[in-house]
């Protein structure tokens, strides 16, 4: 019977071994720890100085104008008794007035002198001559007038009226009760005093 082969190498040898003998296995992958961010920082409140409200300062007192004639006239209180309605009666409102003899003399600043005119004129001396009489004449310069005017006179009426309106709204029961359990606050720029007739 005759012998099997001899191999010189086992069969076993020659077969290539898989690949995947040869092949490294991959590390597993490393969890990184989360890296915290350093919370930001809130911005310190910077203390600023409180703003300081100092009261609008008392208007200076203005004596009371000396009439003109002897019944007691008085030229920014009773200019409206004269009834110069229109632009004429806008600018005498303007003016300071001085009796010399039968001539009203009327000062007005450069500004409302230039608007002046013929016209302006004689409607002023037509409402002087029917209260003064009909010798009064007039005669009108530039000048600084004063506080002595129609004009400033009834602005300061004005605000002396807004003044009392405000004292009375402030020193009201009712008023105060209110702002106290409301913490409110009163709006002085809403307050209107009553209207009143001119004179």
């Amino acid at each position: 019977m005759p012998e099997p082969p001899v191999m010189d190498t086992p069969p076993w040898e020659d077969e290539p071994e898989p690949p995947y003998y040869n092949e490294v296995a991959p590390e597993p992958p490393v969890a990184q720890e989360p890296v915290s961010e350093p919370e930001p920082r809130s911005p310190q409140p910077v203390e600023t100085p409180e703003a300081v409200i100092e009261p609008d300062p008392e208007p200076e007192a203005v004596a009371p104008a000396e009439p003109v004639n002897p019944d007691g006239f008085v030229w920014e209180r009773d200019y409206r008794q004269l009834e110069i309605t229109g632009m004429p009666g806008n600018l005498a409102s303007y003016s300071a007035m001085a009796m010399d003899g039968q001539t009203v003399v009327l000062t007005l600043d450069e500004g409302h002198a230039r608007l002046l005119n013929a016209r302006h004129e004689e409607k002023i001396v037509a409402a002087l001559r029917s209260y003064f009489g009909d010798a009064t004449q007039l005669k009108i310069k530039q000048g600084i007038p004063g506080p002595h005017t129609p004009a400033a006179f009834e602005e300061r009426q004005r605000v002396a009226r807004q003044k009392a309106a405000e004292a009375a709204i402030r020193q009201d029961p009712v008023v105060q009760s209110i702002v106290e359990r409301f913490e409110g606050r009163v709006v002085e720029e809403s307050i209107r005093p009553a209207e009143t007739g001119r004179r």
